[in-house]
């Protein structure tokens, strides 16, 4: 497991090649790569969006483990859906007929191949899995699915999916009741997204009361004191004697010192909490977000710094003065704080908090050296989101229906006064003085809020320059070739190597390969492919030379058939003499001291340019002596003819 922290420490940080070197190095050394490993490094090629080598590496673990589990299918599905978003934007399909085509067929055919073989890879297990493990792989994939259609804005797209997913689920026979409430959690919220984005608002205040219910008798804490004390045999012993000193078990502790919540699932509510204020802000239902905020408070629950701001965002769209009011004593109390200036923001940088490691800058490729080390960027404010997820940074949406709200407050001073705009600046002076700043900006944001304009569709920024391997991660890493934007949306490539050896290669293997387990076969075919593939390449070269100096010599080209008669020579006689370590270590050092040395420095009137300054010239011929070889040119002794 520490190889594989290593590894994804350097996938978080976006060094994936690092993370395929030290997969290398691991098996290198003799240590079984698991499937888990093989996942991290798929997670980074998805992160790079670099689909060739999900391609790859996909079939690499098929060839290895003899099956690709959730983790690789999941990831490979969601290369996929990006592929078909990336596709739908060249293309400019609207927003209600986009069509994940490829993540449907990928979604099938990962489904039907678990199917077929349900047995956990490397696993002992005899019997394949059956009924809550089968249910539990399509839930999650249906639900990355629909996850995607509501995220892209398909949301008739998404409950197709659902409609068609529930049928495959009555076929089999395994939902009972209410088919809703039979779903995880995460599928349900998948599902209220949908819902949202369809404007049916009914089903979406049934899904929020559905996953009330759920995450009440899941994320609720228990009185210990009570069940153990009505189970434990020490109720039956007699009193021991009272102790002069105080004990920790004899101070009483009130009811409300204990957390109502599990801590871990404090936060359960974020995404489904921020849809369910949208869809009551969207009915004008401004009395019961005030009632439901209120609730899961006082339920134990505690709201993430994006409910916050989508509880600040619907109150400003509110038209009743007070809801205003409360919008921006809220911003002032938690988000103006952290304002970091619109130069900054802007550029999407945040304050980092007291608590945030400076290491986490590293994330975004910088160490604090050309940008100050108190702001965070989007990357590293996404992560310290998952581990502090009441960070309260502010968001631009916010901001600026905040500024549109004051907007509208101003307009409507000039007829009813400025009793109402004065009473803001006095709640939260800060917060006005900030959007009374706020630059122009020619973004969605503000033309569709301030300015009322149309919402543009955004251009989609150029593919990063990626490289690509046949031979997977294990494989040959000569193999590497650079993937153009052109070809992004072209099919992937193929693994050429692992268990790829033709009838008559395999005969080099013997009988007793057969019996070695899958993973350490797939290993002694790529070693025995990398050889032979030298072995063809040692021809085809020899081959190639010797033609060449067949057709100089026809051509009367002397000077070209010698020197390619000397290549052949070289190329057929491996024990000819080479550079040694010492001189390559030579060579090293004066190269680095040439490129570290200003030019005007290199050269100098009585001697030329050095070699390295600081030794004499019987010095400097004493060192040159040790290193001569047969690399270098001997010098002419000179002669008495003039």
């Amino acid at each position: 497991m520490t190889y594989a922290a290593i590894m994804l420490a350097y996938v978080y940080a976006n060094q994936v090649d690092r993370a395929r070197t030290t997969l290398r190095k691991m098996h290198e050394l003799g240590l079984e790569a698991t499937e888990h490993h093989f996942s991290i490094l798929l997670l980074g090629y998805v992160k790079q969006r670099n689909r060739d080598m999900v391609h790859v590496i996909s079939r690499e673990m098929q060839a290895r483990f003899g099956r690709v589990g959730m983790e690789p299918s999941l990831l490979n599905l969601r290369m996929q859906i990006e592929r078909d978003v990336e596709s739908a934007k060249d293309l400019q399909t609207p927003v209600e007929d986009i069509v994940l085509e490829n993540a449907e067929r990928t979604l099938a055919e990962s489904i039907a191949r678990f199917d077929a073989d349900p047995v956990p890879v490397n696993s002992s297990l005899s019997k394949p899995l059956e009924g809550f493990a089968v249910e539990s792989f399509n839930d999650t994939h249906y639900q990355r699915l629909i996850e995607a259609y509501g995220i892209q804005g398909g949301a008739g797209k998404a409950l197709q999916a659902f409609n068609h997913y529930m049928r495959s689920r009555r076929t089999v026979g395994s939902s009972g009741g209410d088919e809703l409430k039979s779903l995880p959690i995460d599928f349900i919220k998948a599902v209220m997204n949908a819902y949202f984005g369809t404007q049916n608002d009914e089903k979406v205040e049934e899904c929020w009361n559905i996953i009330m219910t759920n995450v009440s008798k899941t994320a609720g804490t228990c009185d210990l004191d009570k069940i153990l004390s009505s189970q434990s045999p020490m109720s039956t012993l007699p009193a021991p004697a009272e102790s002069p000193l105080p004990s920790m078990l004899s101070i009483p502790t009130s009811q409300a010192d204990k957390p109502k919540i599990i801590p871990a699932q404090r936060f359960i509510l974020d995404f489904p909490l921020s849809i369910y204020l949208e869809s009551l802000a969207r009915r004008g239902m401004f009395e019961r977000i005030h009632q439901v905020v209120a609730e899961i408070q006082a339920a134990g629950f505690a709201l993430t710094g994006f409910n916050w701001s989508t509880y600040v965002r619907m109150l400003a769209t509110s038209e009743n003065y007070p809801d205003n009011v409360e919008a921006f004593r809220l911003f002032e109390e938690k988000f103006i704080d952290r304002f970091p200036g619109w130069s900054w923001f802007l550029k999407g940088y945040g304050v980092r908090p007291l608590n945030a490691p400076v290491t986490i800058l590293h994330l975004e490729g910088r160490s604090g050296i050309t940008k100050p080390r108190r702001m965070m960027g989007k990357l590293a404010r996404k992560h310290w989101r998952k581990i502090e997820p009441d960070y309260m940074h502010p968001h631009y949406p916010t901001m600026v229906q905040l500024a549109s709200t004051l907007q509208r407050l101003r307009q409507t001073s000039i007829m009813e006064g400025n009793e109402h705009l004065a009473n803001l600046y006095k709640i939260a002076p800060r917060t006005v003085d900030t959007l009374a700043a706020m630059p122009y900006v020619p973004d969605k944001h503000q033309g569709t809020i301030l300015r009322g304009k149309a919402e543009k569709g955004k251009m989609r920024p150029r593919q990063a320059h990626l490289f690509s391997s046949r031979t997977g991660a294990l494989g040959s890493s000569g193999d590497m070739r650079e993937r153009s934007f052109e070809g992004a949306t072209e099919e992937p490539l193929v693994l050429s190597r692992a268990g790829s050896l033709r009838s008559k290669e395999k005969n080099f293997l013997g009988s007793l390969a057969s019996i070695l387990p899958l993973e350490d076969q797939v290993d002694l075919e790529i070693s025995l492919d990398e050889q032979l593939d030298v072995t063809r390449h040692w021809k085809l070269q020899a081959s190639h030379y010797k033609k060449v100096i067949d057709q100089a010599i026809s051509s009367n080209d002397i000077p070209r058939a010698e020197a390619y008669k000397r290549r052949l020579r070289k190329l057929q006689h491996p024990d000819i003499e080479r550079q040694t370590p010492e001189r390559q270590l030579f060579d090293k050092h004066n190269r680095k001291w040439k490129l570290d040395t200003p030019t005007h420095l290199l050269f100098k009137v009585d001697s030329g340019l050095h070699v390295k300054p600081g030794r004499s010239p019987s010095q400097r011929a004493a060192e040159r002596k040790k290193y001569k070889g047969p690399w270098t040119t001997p010098r002419e002794e000179p002669s008495n003819n003039r």
